[in-house]
């Protein structure tokens, strides 16, 4: 149901007239849906799967055939007395080799030995299969988490374009009522040229923000994965700038250590270095195995008539490397300096998943104090700016003190956009740090 769901998604923006305005979740179905990191991952987890599933089948007994067509350049056969008449041996050419030679087989073969180190392999094969379902599990989580931020991102852009629009319009707004003050001879010319000016820069801001716009609708459009020709609609309402109560850093840490996924995966490189050593260990035993084999002579019958059409064979076969220059014994040397760095990549993951928790705290902290005192400077500019305006419009101020008043209260709506998206951001990463698979807002 939920592939079904994505699909949709993905297939609804892709569309180039469609103009539905883009939801956060609608961002994240469709980035699990297209992202080709995903379906790397997606496919490495399969491949993987079947490589497991093939080192279970090589436990079992093999079954092999042959066929053997051998050319010699002439037969060999033996003189041999058969009997004695009147008193004369009788003799006959008994065939000893055939000047061809023609065979085939089918041998049975179980792994004895082999079958132990062949099952650990099995097994390590399944480690590695968790491994490529958490390297999918993190490849999810970046995709998500990435398009989260680049959907926030493009949202705050369109929100500071159209601060810069409003900017644009109170320029003109004031520079109109410039020009009526000044024909009422209340104002002189040069403050009319400076509303002018600051009308001509509020512009080159729009040109600005639009540019910052459209890149960030570019890098959410790359992140979800979607196509060059998909349209996407933003609204520009930002989230309440609310976030739930901040954990404590000790109960955090204690969260991301269970449920992230890259330390589990240094969790589980401790398993393949174990694994290491004992196949290390393995090479110094020797190998055994038992077979079965059934041979039938396709060519011509030779020997004193004790030969066989058909033979059957069984036994058990054993090989043991007694030297190999040392090979296996450094060997289990290198399987045990893998045991140990994969101790000390586990402690390093652990220390950089505390260094993220308290990293995101901070800052989330940061950015909640952020937000307050934006919320105030916006109030009190777009009060400054009200008053000056007023007091412009009577003939009491300059252009400048106007000027400076909007620029102000321009520059407070942009700094609370930015602590907004800052606290939502900030919030998400925490959610990622305490190992969250997909974000929220």
């Amino acid at each position: 149901m939920k592939s079904l769901l994505a699909w949709l998604a993905i297939t609804l923006i892709s569309l180039p007239a469609f103009a539905q305005t883009l939801t956060f979740d609608q961002a994240i179905a469709a980035t699990l849906a297209a992202s080709s990191r995903i379906k790397a991952a997606e496919h490495g987890l399969q491949a993987q799967v079947e490589k497991r599933r093939g080192a279970w089948a090589n436990v079992g007994p093999r079954v092999s055939v042959g066929y053997n067509d051998i050319y010699f350049e002439k037969d060999q056969t033996a003189r041999m007395l058969v009997a004695i008449q009147n008193g004369e041996g009788v003799y006959r050419d008994i065939l000893l080799r055939d000047d061809r030679s023609r065979s085939a087989s089918v041998t049975v073969a179980q792994p004895l030995t082999g079958a132990v180190t062949l099952i650990e392999v099995a097994r390590n094969e399944g480690t590695l299969e968790q491994l490529k379902g958490l390297e999918l599990e993190r490849a999810q989580q970046d995709a998500t988490f990435q398009t989260g931020e680049a959907y926030l991102r493009a949202k705050a852009a369109k929100r500071l374009l159209a601060i810069a629009e409003t900017s644009v319009a109170a320029a003109a707004s004031s520079l109109k009522d410039a020009k009526a003050l000044e024909r009422a001879g209340r104002i002189n010319r040069g403050d009319v040229l400076k509303l002018e000016l600051a009308e001509s820069e509020a512009r080159a801001r729009v040109a600005q923000a639009r540019a910052g716009a459209e890149i960030a609708l570019v890098a959410l459009r790359e992140s979800m994965g979607l196509p060059a020709e998909a349209v996407i609609s933003l609204d520009d309402q930002l989230p309440t700038g609310t976030v739930p109560p901040i954990p404590a850093v000790d109960e955090a840490s204690q969260r991301a250590m269970q449920a992230r996924p890259d330390l589990q995966q240094a969790r589980l490189g401790k398993n393949l270095a174990v694994f290491g050593q004992k196949v290390a260990y393995a090479q110094m035993t020797p190998n055994i195995n038992a077979f079965i084999k059934y041979e039938r002579n396709l060519g011509e019958l030779s020997g004193f008539g004790g030969a066989e059409r058909q033979i059957r064979t069984y036994g058990i076969t054993a090989t043991w490397d007694l030297w190999t220059n040392g090979s296996g014994v450094f060997g289990i040397r290198q399987a045990a300096e893998e045991a140990s760095r994969a101790e000390a990549t586990i402690k390093a993951a652990e220390e950089g998943v505390r260094l993220d928790v308290f990293q995101a705290i901070a800052n989330l902290r940061a950015s909640q104090e952020s937000l307050t005192l934006a919320q105030t400077a916006v109030k009190q500019a777009e009060e400054a700016y009200r008053i000056e305006q007023a007091r412009f419009r009577s003939g009491a101020r300059s252009a400048t003190d106007v000027i400076l008043a909007e620029s102000s209260q321009a520059g407070a709506r942009g700094r609370l956009v930015t602590a907004v998206t800052d606290l939502v951001v900030w919030n998400m990463r925490l959610q990622k740090a305490l190992g969250a698979s997909r974000p929220t807002i």
